[in-house]
């Protein structure tokens, strides 16, 4: 998967997130129910992203501006304990 700095991403998965829960308000939140999403970029670096929506299903996220380009590693938390792996492209 090949994202951008900058760039709103669309993870899917199983048991990303506990319930629904859209972003309220700006700026956005870098945790929704719970949930949360780190990117290591190639340098790295570790930021959060910065969500828009979770679900058990799916999570919509801001990919941090600062991450470096090259080879990165996504990671999502949910509040139970799951965690989730994905090598990206940046």
């Amino acid at each position: 998967v090949m994202l951008a700095p900058e760039s709103i991403a669309a993870v899917f998965g199983l048991e990303l997130a506990t319930n629904v829960q859209t972003a309220g308000a700006l700026p956005l939140p870098t945790s929704l129910d719970g949930t949360i999403v780190k990117l290591k970029d190639s340098a790295g670096t570790e930021r959060f992203a910065s969500l828009f929506f979770v679900s058990p299903g799916q999570v919509n996220l801001l990919i941090p501006m600062a991450t470096a380009t090259g080879d990165a590693l996504m990671t999502v938390a949910n509040r139970d304990g799951g965690v989730t792996f994905g090598a990206v492209e940046i």
